[in-house]
């Protein structure tokens, strides 16, 4: 999971951090939000595919035919991008069993139960935004409301009005 471009980012400089990444970690497919797919598709060396068009696959084809691949605790989950704020960004590598740890933590500490719905401001390339706005809600079956950090920064009032909402 990689930050989104932004006001705050130079596109050149986006883009040669994508690459930069993408070469460092040999990724072979980047799955991202439709309207960056053909942006990223410059990127050279890596297969770029969109959400929507992953979704409409799964969607059509459920997935009873595609094959089965057979993780273990210790196998990789994915890799989460530093970000870059003490030197060069870098990728840290995340395994099922330190996912599903943390995640189990977060339910614990939060007493969280199937009736909660999560509101996450934080942006998904953070590790509390991926966790807690992402992947958690996802497990655990829990309703999730994203908003938007820029737009939260812009109009911090619009978290009051969320909560009183959802």
């Amino acid at each position: 999971i990689y930050t989104t471009p932004n006001e705050r980012l130079f596109p050149e400089v986006y883009m040669s951090n994508v690459a930069g990444l993408i070469r460092d970690v040999e990724a072979k497919v980047l799955l991202t939000l439709d309207e960056l797919a053909d942006v990223l598709a410059a990127v050279p060396g890596c297969r770029v595919l969109p959400f929507g068009r992953v979704h409409a696959a799964l969607r059509d084809h459920p997935g009873d035919d595609l094959p089965v691949t057979r993780v273990g605790p210790g196998d990789l989950a994915y890799l989460q991008t530093s970000s870059g704020t003490t030197g060069n960004q870098r990728c840290i590598p995340t395994t099922h069993r330190m996912l599903l740890k943390q995640l189990a933590s977060y339910a614990r500490r939060m007493e969280l139960t199937s009736g909660d719905v999560i509101l996450n401001w934080m942006p998904l390339h953070h590790d509390g935004g991926l966790l807690l706005g992402a992947i958690l809600p996802f497990v655990c079956a829990v309703p999730v409301v994203l908003m938007s950090p820029l737009d939260w920064v812009r109009h911090p009032a619009m978290l009051f009005k969320a909560i009183d909402t959802y």
